[in-house]
């Protein structure tokens, strides 16, 4: 990839840290990897990594609660102000997410349910219309007319879990997971709205499954997929998305999820 800024939301631990980790040593890393975390004290790992950086390659710790628009805004701005009037952000990945106690009905509640979707869904939206101006400075200097991750994208890592189709499938655990499931097919839904009316301005918009990873979210005991595999998958399947996969809900080997 051809890639000079990339964002990562939720970068202090899990699928957000290795890719960050991947990124910093590709072959052809960024120039600018901005890394998100929520909290002063979770940053450790992230601050190991910009230690061993290769130079010219500049890791910018923001601290950054989702869920709150002053930190959003507060971190636009210092995108903004790391890349200077030239650069445009390229790519962002919105990879924050939570998965609470799941309830299945009728315990689930009303908190259960709000908190959820403010990390799982509104989040996504508000960072991507913050950061949007970003994406579109970095589409227009391309210049290109065809959408790729090279040109301005936004990856967001979404959920097999989230499709409506798939909902009554095995195993029957999963139907305790309503406010986890329904935030993420409530992503789907907004980023594919939003994805028709960005087209023309040159910004990618993708959702995309990383698989079941061994991470904190997706429960480190019972996971089959080491969270190096799934990144690697995710950055070998970057490159080849184009106009075809618009709006599109992709697994992380680039293959489409029924919504």
């Amino acid at each position: 990839m051809d890639l000079e800024s990339v964002l990562v939301t939720g970068a202090n631990r899990g699928i957000g840290l290795e890719l960050v980790r991947q990124l910093v040593h590709s072959a052809a890393p960024p120039r600018f990897i901005f890394a998100t975390h929520r909290t002063a004290d979770c940053q450790q790992e992230l601050e190991e990594i910009a230690k061993g950086a290769p130079d010219g390659v500049k890791l910018i710790l923001v601290q950054m609660d989702v869920t709150s628009s002053s930190d959003i805004s507060a971190a636009r701005a210092k995108v903004e102000e790391t890349l200077g009037e030239g650069l445009g952000l390229q790519l962002l990945v919105n990879n924050a997410g939570i998965l609470l106690i799941q309830r299945r009905f009728p315990s689930t509640t009303e908190d259960n349910l709000k908190e959820q979707f403010a990390t799982n869904t509104v989040a996504p939206v508000m960072i991507f219309k913050e950061m949007y101006p970003l994406l579109q400075k970095a589409a227009a200097r391309r210049g290109e007319r065809c959408l790729s991750v090279n040109r301005a994208a936004v990856l967001n890592i979404s959920s097999f879990a989230g499709s409506i189709d798939k909902a009554w499938l095995p195993p029957r655990s999963w139907l305790a997971s309503v406010g986890y499931r329904t935030s993420k097919a409530a992503l789907n839904m907004s980023m594919r709205l939003i994805s028709a009316t960005v087209r023309d301005s040159g910004v990618l918009v993708v959702n995309m499954c990383p698989g079941w990873v061994k991470t904190t979210l997706g429960g480190e005991e019972i996971a089959d997929l080491e969270p190096e595999e799934s990144v690697k998958d995710i950055l070998r399947t970057l490159p080849t998305l184009g106009d075809a996969h618009q709006g599109a809900f992709i697994d992380r080997h680039g293959k489409e999820i029924p919504f």
